[in-house]
This record gives C-alpha cells, structure tokens and sequence, in this order.
C-alpha cells in the first residue's frame, strides 16, 4: 500500500513511466514484490499508462528541438519500444526535411560559441538526439549561412 501511495505522489506531479516508477520504488528501499503489485494495480487503474506518457514524451522532446534518434534512445531506456508508440515515427515527423529543420533552428536559437563553429553545431546537435546525418548536414548548411561579411569580389 505505502508503495501505491508514492506512485499516486509521483503520478500527481508528472506523468510517469512504469519502469522509470519501478527503478524509483527499488532505490527507495521497497522490496520487488511490493514494487511489483504497486505498478500492476496503477497500470490496471489507469493512474500509469506507458502508452500515454510515451506520446507526451515524443511531443514534448519534439517541442523542445530533440532529434528523433535521441527520443527513440530515451524510450528505450524508459522501457517502452518506439514502435508501440502510436503514430511512430510517421505522425510526428515528415522526414528529413523536417529534422535539418528543427536542427537549423536549434543552432539559430542558440549559436554555439567555439572557435571551429562548424563542429561546435554537429556536437550540440549529436547531444540533442539527432543522427550523424542530420547533424552534420544541419551544421553544414547553418555554418555556411552563419559566415557572412563582405565578399572578396566587394572590395
């Protein structure tokens, strides 16, 4: 009982998943048959419901500039497969198209500061969850867009 009422607290704040509850209730000292029947009865009441936090995680990391690659890792360490995700990865991106998008406006959002700028882009976006190719073409395009100054053939 004392472990379903820490998961109706940690529900109450956040939507949570079922596995990131489990490792919770085991690192705070409830043995793994109390742990256990804490999760099966908030899943078979509805107060923890993966299928439901997975598709406010995608949306949210979405929102906040991620790449699909990094949301799919996280899933997984969540213990929820992308593929049961309803929609993945259709309904939440277009393409690549979208993805360089997102990532161009990442770097726009926040330039990094570095000496060798262009590198300094692919590893903000590698960290962000975006794949080697959508990385390094996003830091192509924004580091040649970024270089502005007066043209040689202007002076």
């Amino acid at each position: 009982l004392r472990a379903f009422r820490k998961i109706e607290r940690l529900c109450n704040v956040r939507e949570q998943a079922s596995e990131q509850l489990r490792r919770r209730l085991v690192r705070d000292g409830f043995s793994e048959a109390a742990t256990e029947a804490a999760i099966v009865r908030a899943l078979g009441c509805g107060l923890v419901d993966d299928a439901r936090f997975a598709e406010v995680l995608v949306r949210c990391r979405l929102a906040a500039g991620k790449g699909m690659q990094g949301i799919e890792r996280e899933l997984s360490s969540l213990g929820i497969e992308p593929s049961s995700v309803s929609g993945w990865p259709d309904e939440f991106s277009t393409g690549e198209e979208s993805e360089i998008e997102r990532a161009l406006a990442l770097l726009e959002h926040k330039p990094p500061r570095a000496k060798n700028q262009r590198d300094a882009a692919y590893r903000r976006l590698a960290q962000k969850g975006f794949s080697a190719s959508i990385a390094t073409t996003a830091a192509r395009l924004w580091s040649e867009s970024a270089q502005v100054g007066p043209c040689p053939t202007d002076w």
